[in-house]
């Protein structure tokens, strides 16, 4: 049973790792857009984590991932607003009057790139599964934190494992 805990966390750093590295294309395809401060990061990471659990809802197939993200944005709705509201700012900051596009085009190319992981990584379901399970016990004022450390994680995988397409 321990061996099973350890391939399914390490598959799970694997999932982080290569959502990490779409966040990382996302964010420097236009270097202005990269985050300024820890508080944009911590906005640009939480955004990827809830992307990450929506795109699982919508294409696993899996009821209880459905009923899982119903609420988590429900119990974590005051710090999702203040992180969208973070990432708002920042991308009218960057961009001016250009900023909402710039944000839609962000989240588009987010749920785009966890869309074609969920159809080409046959964990995809099974890993986010396990990502969910361990947000299920956190408190509201833990989820940038958490998220960060998700980011983090794939962000080090990628850098030793890279993405093969």
């Amino acid at each position: 049973m321990q061996s099973h805990r350890i391939r399914a966390a390490s598959r799970a750093v694997i999932l982080a790792g290569v959502a990490a590295a779409a966040l990382f294309a996302a964010s420097s395809a236009n270097a202005q857009s990269a985050p300024a401060n820890a508080r944009e990061q911590a906005a640009f990471d939480v955004r990827f984590l809830q992307t990450e659990f929506m795109v699982a809802a919508l294409s696993c197939g899996r009821p209880e991932y459905q009923s899982f993200y119903n609420t988590f944005v429900s119990r974590f709705g005051a710090p999702l607003k203040r992180h969208a509201d973070e990432l708002k700012a920042h991308f009218t900051r960057e961009y001016g009057k250009q900023g909402a596009n710039k944000l839609d085009s962000f989240a588009t190319k987010l749920a785009n790139e966890a869309s074609l992981r969920s159809m080409r990584q046959v964990t995809f379901c099974q890993d986010t599964g396990l990502v969910m399970e361990r947000v299920t016990a956190l408190d509201p004022a833990s989820l940038a934190s958490f998220s960060t450390s998700f980011a983090r994680s794939i962000e080090t995988v990628a850098i030793v494992e890279p993405v093969k397409r």
